[in-house]
C-alpha cells in the first residue's frame, strides 16, 4: 500500500526556509517541480509567502556550447561568493536531455545541479520530483 501524500504547511515551511532550514528548502525545491495539481497551488502559494524575503537576490544564468567551462565558472563563482558569506544556490538545466519522468518528450528540459562543492552556505541538490499520480 502506498504511502499517503505528504501535506505541506506553507506558513511552516516558508518560516524553515527563511530560518535557513537546507532540508526543508530541498522539499520546497521538490515541490516547486512537482506536476500534481495540489502541489502546483501549494508551490505557489509558498512562492507568494517568500517573495517579500527575497531582497536581494540576484540570478545568473551562464549559457554556452559544451566544453566550455560552464560548470568550471559555477564552481569558481560559488566558491567565490560563499568564501565571502554569501548564500548561493544553483539550479542547472539540460535542454537536450528529457526529464526522467517523461521520456516522450526529448525537448524537456532535465534539472539537475552543477558539480558546485557543497558548502554550509550553498543549497542542497533538489530531490527527485514525485511523479504524478
Amino acid at each position: 500500500m502506498a504511502s499517503p501524500a505528504p501535506v505541506f504547511d506553507v506558513t511552516r515551511l516558508a518560516r524553515a526556509i527563511r530560518a535557513g532550514d537546507r532540508t526543508q528548502l530541498s522539499r520546497a525545491i521538490t515541490l516547486i517541480e512537482s506536476k500534481r495539481a495540489d502541489h502546483r497551488r501549494t508551490a505557489a502559494a509558498l512562492t507568494q509567502a517568500l517573495l517579500p524575503a527575497t531582497g536581494n537576490a540576484v540570478r545568473v544564468g551562464i549559457t554556452g556550447a559544451p566544453g566550455v567551462g560552464k560548470s568550471t565558472t559555477i564552481d569558481a563563482l560559488g566558491t567565490m561568493l560563499t568564501k565571502q558569506g554569501r548564500k548561493v544556490a544553483v539550479l542547472a538545466v539540460d535542454p537536450r536531455r528529457g526529464a526522467p519522468a517523461d521520456r516522450s518528450s526529448p525537448t524537456r528540459p532535465a534539472w539537475h545541479t552543477s558539480p558546485m562543492t557543497p558548502t554550509p552556505l550553498s543549497a542542497p541538490p533538489p530531490l527527485p520530483a514525485p511523479s504524478a499520480a
